[in-house]
């Protein structure tokens, strides 16, 4: 269900990482809510996190929600995933996910949680509550109805904790229902310019530089600064220079970068670093328009199409797609489900 997991360099987000297990060792709330915009990090701290509760023998189960298809995503679906990691992770909760399975047929939202997760977690008679970590909550189209029917877990906190991740504090949003949550909310900032350096430092040198033209320390102090602390635009950077089939070498593409006054923090800085990035891989009028119409249907398309299917819909060749595919994947994070990857066309 997670995807492709993003790298954590480790302690890059010591300081945060410290004090949310402070707070998930001294708080009683029920939910504890990491919250930030787009390309913080959110999910890589929950990556880091997974592993962190697993290791400690902490962890029920982990969902990364972007990489679910939207229409497999109901809100007793997701429980009942949560429940056959629970069973993965801690066998002897098996027993009560199977009575689970004989009880909740046509049963409250509510109920499912009982029956899935609170009491198979709480048959396991664990010391410490197990921690359910749930990514990307607001790219869930249901999250506002299972975030309202956590309440009914308030008093259990004790059992079971949940780590959500979501762009948007969801107190300050006011979501219907909120109010009666036991939650805890924590704001993510940027990481440290230290962590972005060394991030640079690192993955500069697997670029395939030409004739020698290397990036400089002035490049990496440049690079540092405009990112902002936004761990989304050095990577972005990264695929960037090193995207194989790029018509100019990394040293130009570095130079454009570099040479950009906008930082991210400021002026929308992430939008322009896409911005370059798209007209370099569609350097022609010919891409551009293909990958507009291209873009354009899948933007409103409600579920995948096969490739040929697509292909007919919105007037591109399939050789053409499987082209702008291609050149999108120096931009993509998140990669599709497996069973799906080879079949079918998938918005990234």
């Amino acid at each position: 269900m997670s995807g492709k997991r993003v790298e954590y360099l480790p302690n890059s987000r010591k300081p945060d990482v410290d004090k949310l297990c402070e707070q998930e060792t001294t708080l009683t709330d029920l939910v504890l809510c990491i919250h930030g915009p787009a390309g913080i990090g959110k999910s890589t701290l929950a990556g880091h996190l997974s592993d962190y509760f697993r290791a400690a023998g902490r962890l029920a189960a982990s969902v990364f929600l972007g990489a679910i298809r939207a229409e497999l995503s109901g809100p007793e679906t997701i429980i009942k995933m949560i429940a056959h990691e629970i069973g993965w992770l801690h066998p002897r909760a098996i027993p009560k996910i199977v009575e689970a399975m004989y009880q909740c047929h046509g049963t409250s939202l509510e109920n499912h949680l009982e029956k899935y997760i609170l009491e198979p977690l709480r048959s396991l008679g664990h010391p410490q509550p197990l921690i359910i970590i749930m990514d990307a909550m607001d790219e869930w189209r249901d999250h506002p109805i299972f975030i309202r029917a956590l309440a009914r877990l308030n008093s259990e906190s004790s059992i079971v904790k949940f780590i959500l991740t979501d762009r948007l504090n969801p107190c300050a949003s006011r979501l219907p229902g909120i109010d009666e949550v036991s939650i805890y909310t924590y704001a993510l900032g940027p990481i440290s310019k230290e962590v972005i350096k060394a991030y640079f430092h690192k993955y500069l040198d697997m670029v395939p530089w030409v004739d020698g033209r290397k990036a400089s320390s002035a490049d990496v102090e440049k690079l540092t600064e405009l990112s902002g602390g936004l761990p989304a635009w050095a990577s972005t950077v990264i695929a960037l220079l090193l995207h194989s089939f790029s018509e100019s070498p990394p040293h130009e593409i570095l130079a454009e970068i570099v040479g950009s006054r906008r930082q991210v923090g400021g002026s929308d800085g992430l939008g322009e670093l896409y911005r370059n990035a798209l007209r370099r891989l569609f350097p022609s009028s010919d891409a551009q328009k293909y990958f507009r119409r291209l873009m354009g249907a899948a933007i409103v398309l409600k579920e995948p199409l096969p490739l040929v299917e697509f292909s007919t819909l919105v007037g591109v060749p399939l050789h053409l797609i499987n082209k702008i595919r291609f050149a999108l994947s120096a931009l993509q994070t998140r990669s599709p489900p497996p069973r799906l990857r080879k079949k079918r066309f998938i918005q990234q």
